[in-house]
C-alpha cells in the first residue's frame, strides 16, 4: 500500500506497437478494472481485459519503487 505501480502498456495497433507507461493509482472489484494516471489524465478507468490485453504483449513490464527501510530510519 502508498507504493504506486508503473505499467507499460502496448497501445498501438496489431502492425505497430506502441509502448506507454502507465501509473496504477487504484482498483475496483465491483467495476472489474484499475485506475491509472495517463499523461495528463487522473484517474482514468480501464476494465481489468482492456488492460491485460495492452499489457501482455510488454511481457507484464511492471515497476514498483520503495523506499529502502534502512536509510529511511537513520
Amino acid at each position: 500500500a502508498g507504493h504506486p505501480i508503473i505499467a507499460l502498456l502496448d497501445t498501438g495497433s496489431w502492425i505497430f506497437s506502441k509502448g506507454h507507461f502507465v501509473v496504477i493509482t487504484g482498483y475496483d472489484l465491483s467495476r472489474r478494472g484499475i485506475y491509472v494516471h495517463s499523461g495528463s489524465t487522473s484517474d482514468q478507468f480501464v476494465s481489468f481485459d482492456a488492460f491485460i490485453d495492452a499489457w501482455k504483449t510488454t511481457g507484464y513490464w511492471t515497476l514498483r519503487i520503495v523506499p529502502n527501510v534502512a536509510e529511511a530510519t537513520i
